[in-house]
């Protein structure tokens, strides 16, 4: 069995690459290709713990994540997000890689809204909001750098430090982009054209007022009905809603139950899964100046394709620790 670091998964698995991957994911999963349960969540006083298995009969792997949440562990130097991702041989169900599951989490959300991204946003977006400086922004900005032209990037963060030191690592990745911190999400709303948000805010963190035609708006932060960083005004402008899965939205996105909830917006409000518009089943951007949104809580299929990749990846170019395990 391989054991695989963070690191390992960052130099196995390049960003454009990852986007191809979950892409196939999406794909498959849209087209009833893999087994996904909804994850199982274990709510602790600190903190939450999530369960998320899926298989893909396309590539016969199977897998297991089993990913924490713990707010308070900044106070303690800890990272907010940890866990493990376990692979499993499709034909034996033998484990076949244990990595780390933040930075595999990280890379596959941040591909997913690169996915989006690619068939959403308009072809000469070239800034872009990002709201909430944590791990997941990172991972969604160097996923939209890698399918648009991005010159400009606006970052506000509730925490000024944070956007801070949010700007100074994407500034040395990407110094042909404007970077700029601004005090208040309307600031870097109403000048994008790709709106990132990933907070795990429990009220809308954009205005839809702010939204310029022909924007895009991705939504990763939110996983669980009491969070809602997308607000119901954002969903009645926008002309196209997508998600990675109707199940898995109407069951933890609070941006879409809790206005369900309140009789303002109704179930047919979802015009299609990421993956049908990645197979040509449904259009993506059909116009210059129509607003979409593109929701995703994060599905476990998505981990399995990642995962298969990193570990094939990883066995070519010798990263990683071999264990015996029997």
């Amino acid at each position: 069995m391989l054991i695989l670091t963070g690191r390992d998964i960052d130099r196995a698995l390049p960003m454009n690459r990852a986007i191809e991957v979950v892409s196939e994911g999406y794909i498959a999963f849209s087209a009833g290709e893999t087994l996904t349960p909804l994850r199982t969540p274990m709510v602790m006083p600190a903190g939450t713990t999530l369960t998320m298995p899926s298989y893909i009969a396309t590539t016969n792997a199977g897998g297991v994540k089993i990913v924490s949440v713990f707010e308070g562990n900044r106070l303690v130097d800890l990272p907010t997000i940890t866990g493990l991702m376990v692979l499993l041989d499709g034909d034996t169900g033998v484990p076949l890689a244990i990595m780390e599951a933040a930075t595999l989490t990280a890379l596959r959300t941040g591909a997913s809204g690169g996915a989006a991204s690619d068939r959403l946003a308009r072809s000469d977006a070239q800034r872009a909001a990002v709201i909430g400086a944590g791990v997941q922004a990172r991972s969604q900005l160097k996923a939209l750098f890698a399918v648009r032209d991005i010159t400009g990037v606006y970052v506000f963060d509730v925490d000024p430090s944070r956007s801070e030191v949010f700007i100074a690592e994407m500034e040395s990745e990407f110094p042909g982009a404007h970077f700029q911190r601004v005090s208040t999400a309307s600031q870097a709303v109403s000048v994008a054209d790709v709106v990132l948000c990933a907070t795990t805010s429990r009220k809308p963190v954009i205005d839809a007022n702010d939204l310029s035609p022909g924007s895009h708006v991705t939504g990763v932060g939110s996983y669980t009905p009491e969070m809602a960083e997308i607000g119901v005004d954002v969903l009645a402008k926008a002309h196209r809603i997508i998600v990675d899965s109707r199940e898995a939205c109407w069951e933890e996105a609070g941006d879409f139950i809790q206005p369900f909830e309140r009789g303002e917006i109704g179930g047919d409000i979802v015009d299609a899964e990421l993956g049908d518009i990645l197979a040509g089943r449904a259009p993506g951007r059909t116009c210059a100046d129509e607003i979409t949104v593109f929701k995703a809580v994060g599905l476990a299929a998505l981990d399995v394709a990642v995962a298969t990749e990193v570990h094939q990846r990883a066995q070519d170019e010798g990263l990683g620790t071999e264990v015996e395990l029997f």
